[in-house]
């Protein structure tokens, strides 16, 4: 046997057996997964036996109500973990100075990667797969031809970048616009070249844990040993696998004739209309396979990638129609398998683990049964039980049907059936309802506190609901960290792509936190060296949600207490407003804005201190942000290689920092000198006022004797007061 085709049934078997032990009939991964879906969707008569999903067949007499409670749990609980807004950053490699303004590059690629990959409905599905199905993965491939782009061009011999002289309206190359520099033209009479071209790009797809198969005694996708592989499974149409595989029209009709298109082994079975908003079938078409005939052709094309080993260096990637054709066989484009998992639940026992809505179900189709049964109850009450007559079926009457009962009088005009009371509920039945809506909401990760405001112990007043809320959110803390670490990861990813395939220049665009679209032109030089010169991170404080009136409580109990001091600008002594503003997190963007562009030139200035270049006389700027600045200046001079740095580079940091400093203790005294001017002012203007009050009260006092002693002259104590009150007041009599 060639080995080319010993390896497509090696790789076929190994993926047949991955699909039976996710699919095993007890226990089976993919079942769970599909119930839960099932669940979500509304279809809750759902049972299960020998990888079979099957609605339930129904007893016409009975109702088979459905209140999708779960769902709404669900719903409840990805908006709590979409209400984490993770930041990521690059952090440079201390041991190379110049890194540092390589991050900044990385920091804005980070956020247009994001915004062209529409990374909210990316986090979206990866929470959906992740409560579904324990498990989501992201894929991170590279797309050819994925989108029309401006491409800045080169000169086809020199490789050099192409500009346009605005002036003379000539296009030149590199060398000529430095020369044309030096010899004084400005910096924006030159414009880059650009052509709209089919680029490729970074891709991203969130595949369902249906779609993967890996062993389960592998705790990651980072931990496949040399002689395993991790599988993708998607169903393709005939014309993309002839667009992206080198193979011939022989070989597309020999797939399209011999191939089952279906990735899912469990069968789905409805038996009856849907009690809830979907059909079995519907649940998710993308992998179940060909519906009608009026389908285009498609076949199911699985990707392999297995991680390196002595054996392949690079790794290994492999992509083949099962058990029919080989697609393609060698290294592993990327430095490593691209492809990223989330978990639910740490995966100690198995790769499958835990789900969100699995523990749901059991009360859920209790409540179901019990709500079911109450409305059976609210009919026979309405319409009364029936006693049947010997020719009169149970089917023959409807358990919610007012109208009269065909059948039920005999031909000599006898009635055939016979009304009677229904039995009462027992009084533990609505006590079982509400028992189990209680451990419902606690299976569902705790109480809802906005809708039942119950509140233990001596917890009162407004701050209440928050704190409490926040209690909560803390049984979630690791599963934050898990989705911040692994999103990370994703990141990095997507930046090795960028390395690996964009173009020496492309343009790209990014909207900052002010709303303003942010240009810049990027140079793939400038990250070559990713995970040397750098690595992204997730800000590990970024990963807690907490409410807004809970860190308004918490500051305003620090500016009051001897913890002040963490929202004082050391450097001046005075309250340092930009500090509460970030601990709020508010969102005064001008001012966000702001310290983002003093934190860039920061970066500038420090790396131009690396290399030793003397600063001019003129700076710092009088209106720069020093503190930011400052700050930048600290970060550096607080590392081993900066204590390792020669003494020249450190006394430049010294020197530059004391200046900064300088600055701002000038700045500090002149508003104290501004403010003792004031209080100068007002202590004067008050002792003034103090002064005229004195001189008004002994005037009174004087004119109030010379009414006592002139009494007996009827008519004059008025104006003798009068008077005085005017000399007092500087005016004269009218």
């Amino acid at each position: 046997m060639p080995e080319k085709e010993k390896d497509l049934t090696d790789y076929t078997t190994d993926y047949n057996r991955l699909r039976a032990q996710k699919a095993r009939n007890v226990g089976s991964v993919e079942l769970r997964i599909l119930t839960n879906l099932a669940f979500v969707s509304g279809e809750h008569w759902v049972g299960s036996q020998n990888r079979v999903l099957f609605t339930r067949k129904r007893d016409p007499n009975k109702l088979y109500l459905v209140f999708n409670l779960a769902a709404q749990m669900l719903y409840k609980m990805m908006g709590r973990l979409s209400s984490v807004a993770p930041v990521f950053r690059a952090r440079p490699d201390k041991q190379d100075p110049k890194s540092i303004g390589k991050t900044e590059v990385v920091n804005k690629l980070i956020k247009a990667l994001d915004e062209k990959l529409d990374q909210p409905s990316r986090t979206w599905e990866i929470l959906w797969w992740m409560s579904i199905g324990g498990v989501a993965f992201e894929y991170i491939p590279w797309v050819k031809d994925a989108t029309m782009e401006p491409l800045p061009q080169f000169d086809e011999e020199t490789n050099e970048l192409m500009w346009t002289d605005t002036q003379s309206q000539e296009i030149v190359p590199e060398s000529q616009r430095q020369e044309r520099l030096m010899q004084g033209a400005p910096v924006e009479q030159f414009v880059v070249v650009e052509e709209m071209v089919l680029a490729g790009d970074v891709g991203s797809e969130v595949l369902s844990p249906l779609q993967v198969f890996i062993d389960a005694s592998v705790r990651s996708v980072d931990d496949l040993s040399p002689d395993q592989a991790v599988y993708i499974a998607k169903i393709r149409t005939l014309g993309w696998i002839e667009a992206n595989y080198d193979v011939s029209d022989d070989t597309i009709q020999n797939i399209k004739d011999a191939t089952e298109v279906r990735i899912l082994s469990t069968d789905l079975k409805q038996f009856g209309d849907p009690t809830g908003s979907v059909h079995l079938q519907d649940l998710i078409p993308r992998i179940q396979g060909t519906v009608t005939s009026n389908d285009p052709d498609m076949a199911v094309v699985v990707e392999r990638y297995q991680p390196i080993s002595e054996k392949h260096p690079r790794g290994r990637y492999s992509a083949f129609v099962p058990g029919e054709q080989m697609l393609h066989d060698g290294d592993n484009p990327y430095e490593s398998i691209p492809l990223v998992d989330f978990h639910w639940s740490p995966t100690t026992t198995s790769f499958w683990g835990d789900d969100y809505i699995s523990d749901l179900i059991a009360p859920q189709r209790f409540l179901n049964k019990r709500l079911s049964q109450l409305g059976e109850q609210a009919n026979a009450s309405i319409y009364g039980d029936e006693l049947l007559g010997p020719t009169v079926k149970r089917e023959d009457i409807p358990s919610d049907y007012p109208a009269p009962i065909e059948g039920g009088l005999n031909e000599a005009g006898i009635k055939m059936v016979q009304r009677r009371d229904p039995p009462e509920l027992p009084s533990w039945f609505m006590q079982s309802v509400d028992l189990t809506l209680k451990l419902m909401r606690e299976i569902a990760g705790g109480v809802d506190l906005f809708s039942e405001q119950k509140f233990p112990g001596q917890l009162r007043g407004p701050m209440a609901v928050p704190m409490l809320q926040e209690i909560i959110d803390t049984q979630w803390g690791n599963l934050y960290q898990h989705i911040g670490q692994r999103m990370a990861k994703v990141k990095d990813m997507r930046i090795n792509r960028v390395k690996e395939y964009y173009p020496p220049y492309r343009t790209m665009h990014y909207t900052d936190r002010s709303m303003k679209d942010e240009v810049f032109i990027f140079q793939t030089s400038d990250i070559l060296r990713a995970g040397t010169d750098y690595s992204i991170t997730v800000e590990r404080g970024s990963l807690v949600p907490e409410l807004r009136a809970l860190r308004e409580a918490r500051i305003r109990e620090h500016l009051q207490s001897p913890l002040s001091v963490l929202y004082v600008d050391e450097r001046t002594g005075r309250i340092d407003k930009e500090k509460i503003a970030s601990d709020l997190e508010m969102g005064d963007v001008g001012r966000e804005a702001n310290e983002s562009q003093y934190r860039k030139l920061g970066m500038s200035l420090v790396e131009r201190l690396w290399q030793g270049q003397q600063l001019p006389d003129h700076i710092p700027m009088p209106f720069w942000n020093l503190r930011v600045i400052m700050d930048e200046l600290e970060s550096e001079m607080a590392t081993t290689e900066f204590l390792s740095a020669s003494t020249q580079i450190q006394a430049l940091f010294i020197e530059f920092w004391n200046k900064c400093r300088q600055y701002l203790i000038e700045a500090s005294q002149r508003q104290q000198e501004g403010a003792q001017q004031q209080q100068i002012q007002g202590a004067v203007a008050q002792a003034a006022q103090q002064a005229a009050a004195k001189a008004a009260a002994e005037a009174i006092d004087s004119a109030m004797e010379q009414m006592k002693a002139s009494e007996r002259l009827s008519g004059q104590a008025p104006e003798a007061l009068a008077q005085a009150m005017m000399q007092q007041q500087g005016g004269r009599p009218q």
